[in-house]
This record gives C-alpha cells, structure tokens and sequence, in this order.
C-alpha cells in the first residue's frame, strides 16, 4: 500500500521507519534537506530524551494517563536503544538527561537515520511543499512552479507547529484544513517564559551571563 507522509521533521521520519517494512513510503519535505529542526535543536547541546522510566515518565505528561500506553509499549530506554542500533551510543548526563557520546555531532545522527529509512526503501522528496487540497479532499503538492495531486491509499501529516519559522515550522498549513472544514485547535505555546516581579536590584541584572 502507498503511504504518503508530509513533513520530514522527527516525526515524519519515524512514521517513515516503522510503516516502511509493510508500505510503499513516499516523504515529502518543502525545505532542501530533511531534519531541519533537528539539526537547529541539536546546536543547545543535543538532549535527545531523559532517563526516567515508568511513572516518573508518565508524570511529566498531561492530560494525566493520557500517554501511558504509548510510554510503556516505548519508553526513554527504548529511545535509547533505538539510537544505540542505529550506531548512536549515548551516556546519561548529570541532570538526568540523554546525549549522543562525545564528538557525535546532530548531522551525523540524522545521516544514519537517513541511510536507515534508504534501506528501507523509503522515497524522499525534497522541496515538496503541501499547498492545500482539492475540492475532493485529495492533497495537493508544489515542486518548484508545477502543482499536483499526491496519489495513495493515506497520507499522514506531520507538519510541525507554528514555532520556529527558520526552521520551516509556520503554521500556515492550518488554513487548508479549516478551508476544507476540518475542525481545528489554535497553536498553544508548549515552552513559555515567566514573568517575575523582580526588585530593581535584580532587574538591573536581568539576562546578563553567570
């Protein structure tokens, strides 16, 4: 069966892995490379996951049990040996967190995946965009000036949010679907800053270095 997949950020990739065994896998990115976000995530020192297992982990997550089953079934050691067979040993940092071994750069994790999902057989497409979708629902794709209906049995999206534009995440795609007269839910900022009052001493002081 033919899957087509829009969106090459880590979630596209690894809906990309695990249904290439049993489908036809076409994965369709607008930008010039893969993995954008993560090569951008990976320069503020490249935590790819936290070492709490069970429900330590499940805790962090809410609404509450509502990742239970998936945390089980793969959990951070999973992610860890999912990393270790692509031939990325990690260490457990102080604070709890997982990183690649010294000297194992972003770049060089998402190659390994890449030549994992070529073997695999999946089809890549760079400069993809997704532009909305015909009145029947079918999606529609743009390479360069040309426009044309994406073929298959499904299509997963896995377009990314609305909060790293450099790194392609916009949010535009939003009003394809409420054209379409699919529901949809505003963006909500899932990391935030705090306001604090802080004393005109501090606030002198306020962003400098340690």
């Amino acid at each position: 069966m033919k899957i087509n997949i829009i969106g090459a950020g880590p979630a596209g990739l690894m809906a990309a892995e695990q249904l290439a065994p049993k489908h036809e896998i076409h994965l369709y990115e607008k930008g010039k490379a893969i993995g954008r976000k993560f090569l951008v995530a990976g320069k503020g020192g490249f935590n790819l996951t936290n070492s709490v297992t069970g429900p330590d982990l499940q805790n962090k997550y809410l609404p509450t049990n509502f990742l239970n089953d998936t945390l089980t079934a793969f959990d951070s050691s999973a992610t860890r040996k999912w990393l270790d067979d692509l031939g990325i040993p990690t260490f457990v940092g102080s604070s709890g967190r997982v990183f690649p071994e010294q000297g194992i750069k972003p770049i060089e994790v998402l190659q390994k995946w890449k030549e994992r999902l070529l073997e695999l057989g999946v089809q890549i497409h760079l400069e993809q965009e997704f532009v909305g979708f015909t009145e029947a629902g079918i999606p529609r794709i743009k390479h360069k000036e040309e426009e044309r209906e994406l073929e298959g049995a499904a299509t997963i999206f896995a377009l990314g949010g609305a909060s790293w534009s450099v790194t392609g995440s916009t949010g535009t795609w939003l009003k394809h679907f409420e054209n379409l007269g699919i529901p949809t839910k505003a963006f909500q900022a899932s990391n935030c800053g705090v306001l604090i009052d802080w004393p005109p001493s501090l606030q002198a002081h306020a962003g400098k270095p340690l």
